[in-house]
């Protein structure tokens, strides 16, 4: 109806414009343009729409800005402390040198998507590493990440101490050589030799640091979950018994973070793989530990994930993650912090601290002195003096970062320290002893105060925005916008007949106003939903109220006949609204309350997961057939197959390559062969969503084809769509993105068909509704 009656408009505005022309040519102004020819008209719109990819060009270089990093790698020497100090004996210095290792060796294991409470629950899988809590040869942390929360700016964070741009979104999918500062550069220039397994995105970032037997496995293909890990795992035993041929040995582990993508935070295969994390880490740590080897153990995951099983975002569940320090050179005396709260960055310096390395140039972490302190040292004093001369090093690392965008204004406060620091080293090596009322461990509270302070003030500057660039682009967008509605005005009030909008269509332009000011403010950005679950009703029920003053008012039986369908329709679609709204929670502040999508989702109502979504389908399929119900061709075999085989993807072939391959072969046929797209699509989507959207897509096919019956405005529609992106529990957060639904009848990684999968699969619920409400 919606498209009819469009069309028709267009074809009657066709044909007087057809003869219109017969009395004027192309140039002559007309009232129909307002008194602009026709090329005038065409170079006025050409200029807006130039004008408004300026401004989006501008606004983007002011929300994705550059940093400017210091150049160079760090030395020793560029981060000693200065004056007194550097008179003082070499023999004195040396024993308290803080470039000396602690140990002899590292083994950095990153888990993928380890978010904190799979580690700090009483009820975790992972036992070993919290049964060292009692023999007090463990530090764990509850590190904090910044968004955005993928791999690949993870690691460069939590390798160079630096924040993440949300460009690196985009760079996460083709990595790139990482030329920063970093662990890893300071340990090649310092001649460690690296074993790695893992991730391949270390490989991209770090080409020709590590041994050449280092392995990487593809981290985009995330139906695997197995594979992916026994090919880290199966080098173990070799690096163990060849523990003398590494340094450092880097392990990243991504089935965790498969298992979030395909099948979800709750899976009943979770805690196995959360064991199996746990036995690999007491497989290292047990071999290394019967070779008396001085050594420690760095666990980490580099982002949480969503109850939905994604990441991307900056909710806790995302951004809090375990940071866990193993050794046996720990102390047992030494206070055990189980979830204090730190920046996952801030393991840079004290890694950097545990080898003897410098801390890489544009480090914002801050020295974990808790853990240095927690290894045994020969005497307390010495152990004292080179924590001070630790975090002095890291204070003067930082305070270059801090200087390079807010100027020297801290350096006072690091001069008066390193003034301390140099004379209480110059009287313990003259003297023997420190001065009297000048604690060392006063000192090191002050670098650690200045270092949290420039610390806090620089991750707050690295996640701001170029504001004046933002304002220049949203002001030339803005004046654009105004100037084709004044252009638009100025045609409309040119016409010879006006007639006011109703009052229905009034609320739609109004609320359309009202959703672009929300935007404005981020509480409304993530609860968007919420706007256009509030502005398709309302439209809808005024919309209904119009049709029963037509009722009422006209005496027609044609008329009254038709509006009573009308009512009928709205309160259907009106139901399923209500329905479909509470089927997946969304959002930020509400996400976490239970919805139906979770009921289904429960192990003891699978039956009624699979009738539904069997119900569902087989409703589809009678609708998608309703119009050639009178004539049987080949087309409707191929489109009863395709979609009989989508519900034994989805309940009995567990979505196999072969069974997925043959409904892509289906869908093409019926797309390309017998130009039935709208089946095509639809098969294509019921195979993306997850068995218990299936309902839920079966809902809006309805809705698409009652709303495509009645006579509504088009902006209606686009409330409508809108409505169901939400539907299927997108939102504007990264995190809500279904990474799995791009790997079905994917045997490896490819860009492209990934790619489209995933955008089908997240914009499926509008892409349904409007090919519907259009045929």
């Amino acid at each position: 109806m919606i498209l009819q009656k469009t069309g028709r408009a267009t074809c009657d505005n066709f044909t007087q414009s057809s003869d219109t022309s017969k009395n004027n040519t192309v140039f002559a102004p007309n009232e129909r343009t307002g008194g602009l020819t026709s090329l005038e008209e065409m170079l006025f719109y050409s200029l807006a729409g130039l004008v408004q990819l300026v401004a989006l060009l501008i606004f983007a270089f002011g929300f994705f800005p550059s940093k400017s990093p210091i150049p160079g790698f760090a030395t020793h020497e560029s981060q000693k402390i200065d004056g007194e100090a550097q008179s003082l004996s070499l023999d004195c210095v040396e024993k308290i040198s803080y470039d000396k290792p602690l140990i002899d060796q590292l083994v950095i294991v990153v888990i993928d998507a380890l978010r904190s409470d799979y580690l700090f629950d009483e009820e975790t899988p992972m036992t070993f590493i919290r049964s060292l809590v009692e023999s007090g040869n463990r530090l764990a942390f509850n590190a904090h990440v910044q968004s955005p929360t993928v791999t690949m700016p993870r690691i460069k964070a939590f390798t160079s101490g630096t924040v993440p741009a949300f460009l690196d979104i985009v760079l996460n999918l083709a990595s790139s050589g990482f030329s920063e500062d970093s662990i890893i550069a300071q340990l090649q220039k310092n001649n460690q030799r690296i074993a790695f397994y893992g991730d391949e995105t270390w490989l991209q970032l770090f080409p020709n640091t590590f041994l050449q037997r280092s392995e990487g496995t593809v981290s985009f293909f995330v139906k695997d979950y197995t594979e992916v890990d026994d090919n880290v795992t199966r080098h173990l035993d070799h690096e163990l018994k060849h523990w003398n041929s590494w340094d450092v040995m880097i392990l990243h582990y991504l089935g965790l973070d498969h298992i979030g993508h395909s099948l979800g935070p709750k899976s009943t295969v979770l805690p196995g793989k959360l064991r199996e994390m746990d036995s690999i880490v007491r497989k290292i740590y047990d071999s290394l530990t019967e070779n008396n080897r001085s050594f420690g153990m760095v666990i980490l995951g580099d982002h949480g994930m969503t109850d939905g099983g994604s990441h991307g975002g900056s909710s806790d569940q995302e951004t809090l993650v375990p940071l866990v320090f193993l050794s046996p050179q720990m102390s047992a005396a030494s206070v055990f912090i189980d979830g204090k709260r730190v920046e996952q960055i801030d393991m840079v310096p004290t890694v950097s601290g545990l080898l003897g390395l410098p801390i890489p140039q544009n480090n914002l972490g801050a020295m974990l002195v808790d853990v240095l302190s927690a290894f045994t040292r020969p005497q307390q004093l010495h152990e004292q003096l080179s924590d001070l001369m630790l975090v002095h090093a890291n204070a003067v690392q930082i305070s270059k970062v801090y200087e390079s965008r807010f100027g020297s204004e801290m350096s006072d406060q690091l001069d008066q320290l390193t003034r301390r620091s140099g004379a209480i080293l110059d009287a313990y090596c003259r003297q023997g002893s420190l001065p009297e009322g000048e604690p060392v461990s006063a000192l090191i509270a002050g670098y650690l105060s200045m270092i949290q302070k420039m610390q806090g003030r620089l991750l707050v500057s690295f996640a701001n925005y170029d504001m004046h660039l933002i304002y220049i682009g949203l002001g030339m967008s803005l004046m654009v916008t105004l100037s084709l509605v004044l252009r638009l005005l100025y045609k409309y009030y040119r016409q010879e007949t006006h007639q006011w909008p109703s009052f229905s269509t009034a609320i739609l332009w109004v609320g359309l106003a009202l959703h672009a000011i929300s935007l404005f403010a981020s509480s409304f950005v993530e609860e968007e939903h919420q706007i256009w679950y509030w502005l398709l009703p309302s439209y809808l029920i005024l919309f209904g109220f119009q049709q029963t003053g037509k009722l009422l008012v006209h005496g027609k039986v044609e008329q009254s006949e038709s509006s009573k369908n009308d009512i009928v329709k709205l309160l259907i679609v009106l139901v399923l609204h209500r329905v479909l709204r509470a089927w997946n929670q969304t959002g930020d502040k509400w996400a976490h309350l239970p919805d139906i999508g979770d009921w289904l989702n429960q192990p003891s109502h699978k039956n009624e997961l699979v009738f539904l979504g069997i119900g569902s389908i087989t409703l589809i399929t009678l609708m998608l057939l309703h119009r050639d119900r009178h004539r049987l061709r080949i087309s409707h075999f191929l489109c009863v197959t395709g979609l009989v085989l989508v519900a034994f993807a989805h309940f009995s072939f567990d979505r196999t390559v072969l069974c997925v391959r043959v409904i892509w072969l289906i869908a093409a046929a019926c797309a390309f062969a017998f130009g039935r797209r709208l089946w095509a699509l639809a098969m294509w989507t019921a195979l993306l969503m997850k068995p218990h959207n299936l309902p839920l897509l079966c809902g809006v096919v309805i809705q698409g084809r009652l709303l495509s019956s009645l006579d509504i405005h088009p902006l209606a529609l686009y409330f409508a769509l809108a409505a169901a992106f939400f539907y299927t529990g997108n939102s504007n957060s990264l995190a809500s993105l279904d990474v799995g639904a791009g790997y079905y009848g994917l045997a490896q990684y490819h860009p492209v068909p990934v790619g489209l999968q995933m955008l089908i699969s997240t914009y499926a619920g509008p892409l349904l509704l409007f090919c519907v409400s259009m045929t």
